[in-house]
């Protein structure tokens, strides 16, 4: 891939996953134009149009490429990071069990209790402590099936 086309297929993925500053304007128009986020070109005032006329005809015909490989790569973080979540046993007073994966290798995880507390809270803490941990990879969710 083309060092510029990697450069802006990395800012894409930064705006993807929410972080919008620090983007120049041109940057923002891409990430909006491939991210199919109108909302955005509203909010800095362009019409898809003039968005397209301000990246010009070079980045203009290249959105539809850099909207593949952006997607290319999500498929492909998907598959590398993902998680686990199981009752530890039948009784949902235990707990259940957190587990993280890296290219289907168990790398970390955690175990979550009640507590006191009903056994859905144990269950949401472990899906925020899983959701916090792959938005730091990915910033896109897969859960495993539990086994």
């Amino acid at each position: 891939m083309h060092t510029d086309m990697s450069l802006i297929l990395n800012k894409v993925r930064l705006a993807a996953a929410g972080e919008l500053t620090g983007l120049s304007t041109e940057e923002a128009l891409i990430a909006a134009l491939v991210l199919n986020r109108p909302e955005w070109l509203d909010q800095i005032r362009y019409t898809v149009a003039q968005a397209l006329d301000r990246i010009g005809p070079l980045w203009a015909t290249v959105i539809p490429s850099i909207a593949q490989a952006l997607a290319e790569s999500q498929r492909a973080d998907e598959r590398r990071y993902s998680y686990r979540i199981d009752p530890v046993s039948d009784d949902p007073q235990t707990g259940y069990q957190l587990r993280l994966f890296e290219d289907d290798k168990e790398i970390d995880g955690g175990l979550f209790r009640p507590n006191g507390q009903a056994p859905d809270h144990a269950y949401a803490e472990a899906v925020a402590a899983a959701l916090a941990w792959l938005d730091g990879r990915t910033g896109r969710v897969k859960e495993r099936t539990a086994a």
